[in-house]
């Protein structure tokens, strides 16, 4: 009886572990940034004064909504280096209050290519893309006014808004 009470709380104990979701791991995004940081976090990081940046996107449910809450938030900051080259602009979108997406616009894409290699020890391939562990893509992208930008992101947090878009945007 002893041991069968013994085995029963040992397994109690271990259940909840073992059913246990895992639990979100921050990814480096570049310089200072790493996903799951949230917007106070990153404007502390970047000496960024709070709001002295444009906002692009604020959308989240109203009020009366029956869905879980969710936000997304996106902002730019013009005039912006980043690892100590200068930018056009810098943009951040923020996923229920953590950075999953940036989007830096260098003013020298080679000069930034060169900052990210040696500052961050991260190359991009010949088609313009890399990644880091656990869950970084950063690619060479162009933005629909045919803008060049390097861009970086944690799959691993999109994959959630995008379930969470999947299960409940035809609510």
């Amino acid at each position: 009886m002893r041991k069968a009470l013994t085995l029963a709380m040992a397994l109690a104990l271990l259940l909840p572990v073992a059913c246990k979701k895992d639990e979100f791991k921050p990814s480096k995004l570049v310089g200072p940034l790493y996903s799951g940081q949230s917007l106070e976090t990153v404007e502390r990081k970047l000496d960024l004064k709070p709001g002295d940046w444009e906002v692009l996107e604020d959308r989240k449910p109203l009020s009366s909504d029956k869905r879980p809450m969710f936000r997304i938030f996106t902002f730019s900051k013009k005039q912006f280096p980043l690892l100590d080259t200068p930018g056009q602009e810098l943009v951040m979108t923020f996923y229920n209050d953590r950075l999953m997406t940036v989007q830096f616009y260098p003013y020298n894409l080679d000069a930034f290519k060169a900052a990210l290699q040696s500052q961050d020890s991260v190359g991009l391939s010949a088609d313009g893309d890399s990644s880091v562990a656990p869950s970084t893509r950063i690619w060479v992208g162009k933005d629909p006014n045919k803008k060049l930008y390097v861009g970086f992101m944690d799959k691993a947090l999109m994959a959630e808004h995008d379930e969470w878009m999947r299960k409940y945007s035809s609510e």
